[in-house]
């Protein structure tokens, strides 16, 4: 009998490393609130993903301090949202500044996993996508960058044959088709215009 609980004990330790492992791998953290005290628990990496020592954070407004002042309400709210019963699941993205003060990009998914009375326990994960995001914003960067030169080709173009139709005394044909030109070339300038709009 003893042996078994040894084996159990033995296989249990090493199920644990292997999640361990793969949350590392993964860039994951695990975190537990309870309400209505505030108080937090959490894998070691949670902490040491902002450079810091576990016993800095005790309390989730340890955390919440730490919010890029853009993000906070977002957060709290999509908390609120979960708490309150308007939402399934606790899901955000949000920056927090780092012991170094830079702000690095993470995703939180929880939701509530124990109820007694007024009391709630809620469990999550949060994903370091700091890393993702950074790629996400150069490719919209380098998306408005390029959207902005083939505007400015278009609208070049569109002078020129405005110049054309103006300035030549031109054949009826041509000058339908250097009409379709400038149409083409509008809707196409329209249709960047649209795109930047929305990318900001």
């Amino acid at each position: 009998m003893m042996e078994d609980k040894e084996d159990i004990e033995k296989e249990l330790k090493i199920y644990k490393n292997r999640l361990k492992e793969a949350m590392e791998k993964a860039k994951l953290a695990w975190w537990e609130m309870d309400l209505p005290s505030g108080d937090v628990r959490f894998s070691e990496r949670k902490a040491k993903m902002l450079g810091f020592p576990s016993d800095r954070f005790g309390h989730y407004t340890d955390f919440t301090e730490r919010l890029h002042p853009d993000d906070h309400e977002k957060a709290m709210q999509a908390m609120r949202d979960h708490i309150e019963g308007r939402a399934d699941r606790y899901e955000v993205e949000y920056r927090i500044k780092k012991k170094s003060g830079d702000y690095r990009w993470f995703r939180d998914v929880g939701g509530i996993t124990e109820k007694i009375w007024d009391s709630k326990k809620v469990t999550g994960i949060v994903i370091d996508i700091d890393e993702h995001k950074k790629i996400e914003e150069r490719k919209e960067s380098l998306q408005k960058i390029l959207s902005k030169d083939i505007k400015s080709k278009f609208q070049l173009t569109q002078e020129y044959t405005q110049k054309i139709t103006g300035g030549f005394d031109l054949p009826d044909e041509v000058l339908e088709h250097l009409e379709k030109i400038k149409e083409n070339n509008q809707d196409a300038i329209e249709l960047i215009d649209k795109t930047l709009k929305k990318s900001d």
